[in-house]
């Protein structure tokens, strides 16, 4: 369980105290973007050694730690301009994501590619080959670096754009760890009502089919743990599509029966109930019925699958 935190919502201090309230044992930390060209920001406001009154990543992660939760740092996402479009090359690209990971002694980091970003042919390449040169890097100096891929999705799988950015990664020779789809936000199913922990589950299954075309030599297992599912929780962009904590505990049910690699949710500043009823999504609460950080508690005892050394297989050929 590892759910995103939107580090320039909310202060640091309310930041650490809902990642501690969690209990999860992983958080997801976003976004990193580009603030000058080519240069590494949180949501392009702040700095990577940014201290204030309001922010401070560097002492949230301190925190987290302590209390147990272990950050992934994510790069992209819906807002501001994605690294990969302001570098001129991926030598310059694979140098900010190792001062992301060297100033916060990460070894996890998330690259959530959405809109506009997964259709950009030479940006996509450019992030990809980038990040190899991060992994190799890794590896070189003993401190391998684990990748999750966050994507677009519908409940019959990757869209062919997220697919896109999947493929681009394979043929450049990333590892991926996960592919964390984004169950959330379809404009699929006009009466999505009690069916999004549904479509949660058949986007993941989808997925697994997916990888299977790309990773051949992988077992069921193998694929299963590369899963990884984000709901967006309550209420969504799309206001008739509405994740409660019901569909929480049929995903958690799900996920446990197949061991997938991670669950996570946007976001842990929106897990609680709102003061007023809403229709429509929010930053701050969820718009539905809820105790405090309840989908927390139904998913911080999912610990994902145990980990599993892929099976050797020669460089997989995209299809």
């Amino acid at each position: 369980f590892a759910p995103y935190v939107d580090m320039t919502l909310q202060s640091k201090t309310k930041a650490t105290s809902s990642i501690k309230a969690s209990g999860a044992k992983s958080t997801t930390l976003a976004f990193i973007v580009s603030g000058a060209a080519c240069q590494a920001s949180w949501g392009g406001y702040y700095g990577l050694n940014a201290s204030d009154e309001w922010f401070d990543a560097k002492q949230v992660i301190i925190d987290s730690r302590a209390a147990g939760s272990e950050p992934i740092i994510s790069f992209g996402g819906a807002a501001g301009r994605e690294l990969a479009r302001t570098c001129t090359n991926a030598t310059a690209l694979a140098a900010q994501y190792q001062s992301v990971i060297d100033t916060y002694n990460v070894r996890s980091i998330d690259f959530d590619i959405e809109g506009a970003d997964q259709n950009d042919a030479p940006s996509v390449a450019m992030r990809s080959q980038a990040i190899a040169k991060v992994q190799a890097a890794g590896i070189a100096a003993g401190k391998p670096v684990t990748v999750s891929l966050t994507l677009p999705t519908l409940p019959t799988g990757l869209t062919a754009d997220g697919l896109s950015v999947l493929r681009s990664a394979v043929t450049n020779g990333v590892d991926v760890s996960v592919v964390n789809v984004m169950a959330m936000d379809y404009y699929w199913d006009p009466n999505p009502a009690g069916k999004m922990g549904n479509f949660a589950i058949q986007a993941g299954e989808a997925l697994k089919l997916q990888l299977a075309t790309l990773y051949p030599g992988r077992s069921d297992a193998e694929l299963y743990r590369m899963v990884g599912i984000t709901p967006m929780i309550g209420i969504n962009d799309n206001p008739v599509e509405i994740f409660t904590t019901a569909d929480a505990t049929k995903v958690l049910n799900w996920a446990n029966s197949k061991s997938i690699g991670r669950i996570a949710m946007w976001s842990l500043n929106r897990d609680s109930q709102c003061a007023t009823p809403s229709n429509f999504t929010g930053n701050y609460c969820s718009g539905v019925t809820q105790s405090p950080m309840q989908f927390s508690s139904i998913w911080k005892a999912f610990g994902g699958a145990p980990v599993i050394n892929p099976t050797p297989t020669p460089t997989p050929t995209p299809t």
